[in-house]
């Protein structure tokens, strides 16, 4: 059995976003791109991914990726990319791609997976991919939290899918998946491919998968190494990630919570402008204000989380009406308050008798 001590390097996240890069650039090339224009319509060159101590940000991905979906109109991207990629792709050789080996189910595999991912993309901390238990279903859901081709999302659903099927024991049933986009020629292809029914015009992507499959045990399962490769995936993404988002995150939350909202007083905390803060922001693939939807969500999921406070009353702290509150917050997390709360009591239950 492997040990952490004789795992190989573990990559640092700018080294992990060049890899999915590279991926990108590699699948281009299988389709006929060059990947030195690819890379140039991005306004980056191939050397540049090289660079070890080089910040690669996910605007660099998103332009790669619109460039790809741009240049082959004729190819379904979002399943061929799924088919040509998996979730640990570029960390496989790392701690993550280690710990994928030894968790004990292949429902625990996704939620490390979930739980991981935040560590390489700062804006996936702030509006992370879900995993919800749902009785006898399974509910993993993808953010919508950049404005990139929706291919894109639907490629990581495929790989997500491909590679369960290749860990898991048993055969993984799929209830349903669920699409933002409305790609209705590709209906028949992906209904195939996941062998259920496929609903367009969702509030975010989405697999509703059958949980007992996940939840039987792997045979090369090793619970307490996949513990220690984690943990020391997460402390190298710490040490080496770009926290800038996260830390302007935490501001705008401090500055909702006293109850006003300043971008310049928000800016003068790290020492810039406004301006300058917003050109390091979109340097890094993030809006300001997506921060700032994502700080306010963050507050309303607090105050839903005191079972003291009536909904109205969490409507009222956040400065809406009751019907606006229940509005924006289901844009949020495509839920009600009421069904959130009733989640997250119900998944409270759940952990505190040892069930998750």
């Amino acid at each position: 059995m492997l040990s952490p001590a004789s795992s190989p390097p573990a990559p640092a996240v700018h080294t992990i976003m060049a890899a999915v890069v590279q991926l990108f650039l590699n699948f281009g090339l299988k389709h006929g791109l060059d990947p030195d224009r690819l890379c140039a319509d991005a306004g980056i060159t191939q050397a540049q991914l090289a660079r070890p101590e080089r910040h690669v940000p996910f605007v660099w991905l998103a332009s790669i990726s619109d460039a790809i979906v741009a240049a082959l109109p004729e190819v379904a991207v979002g399943i061929e990319l799924g088919l040509f990629s998996s979730p640990d792709q570029g960390v496989r050789q790392g701690y993550l791609g280690q710990a994928l080996k030894f968790v004990a189910t292949p429902l625990a595999g996704l939620e490390l997976v979930v739980r991981c991912l935040r560590h390489v993309d700062t804006l996936l901390a702030l509006d992370p991919p879900r995993v919800q238990l749902l009785g006898s279903t399974v509910v993993y859901e993808l953010p919508m939290a950049r404005p990139i081709p929706r291919e894109f999302f639907e490629s990581f659903l495929v790989s997500t899918l491909v590679s369960l099927r290749a860990q898991a024991p048993a055969p993984i049933v799929v209830h349903e998946v669920r699409l933002a986009r409305t790609p209705a020629t590709l209906r028949a292809r992906l209904e195939r491919l996941f062998g259920a029914p496929v609903r367009f015009g969702a509030a975010c992507d989405a697999l509703v998968l059958a949980r007992a499959p996940l939840e039987v045990p792997v045979p090369s399962a090793a619970p307490e190494v996949a513990r220690r490769f984690e943990e020391q995936f997460t402390r190298r993404m710490e040490a080496s990630g770009d926290q800038l988002a996260l830390a302007v995150q935490l501001v705008v939350e401090a500055e909702l919570a006293r109850g006003s909202l300043s971008q310049e007083r928000v800016a003068k905390t790290f020492g810039l402008s406004a301006r300058s803060l917003q050109r390091r922001l979109q340097e890094r693939g993030v809006r300001y204000y997506a921060l700032v939807e994502q700080a306010r969500k963050a507050q309303a999921e607090r105050l839903l989380a005191d079972p003291s406070l009536h909904i109205g009353e969490v409507a009222s702290a956040m400065g809406y009406d009751l019907s606006s509150f229940d509005r924006v917050f289901r844009r949020w997390s495509g839920m009600t308050p009421r069904a959130y709360r009733k989640t997250q009591a119900t998944s409270l239950a759940r952990r505190r008798v040892g069930v998750d």
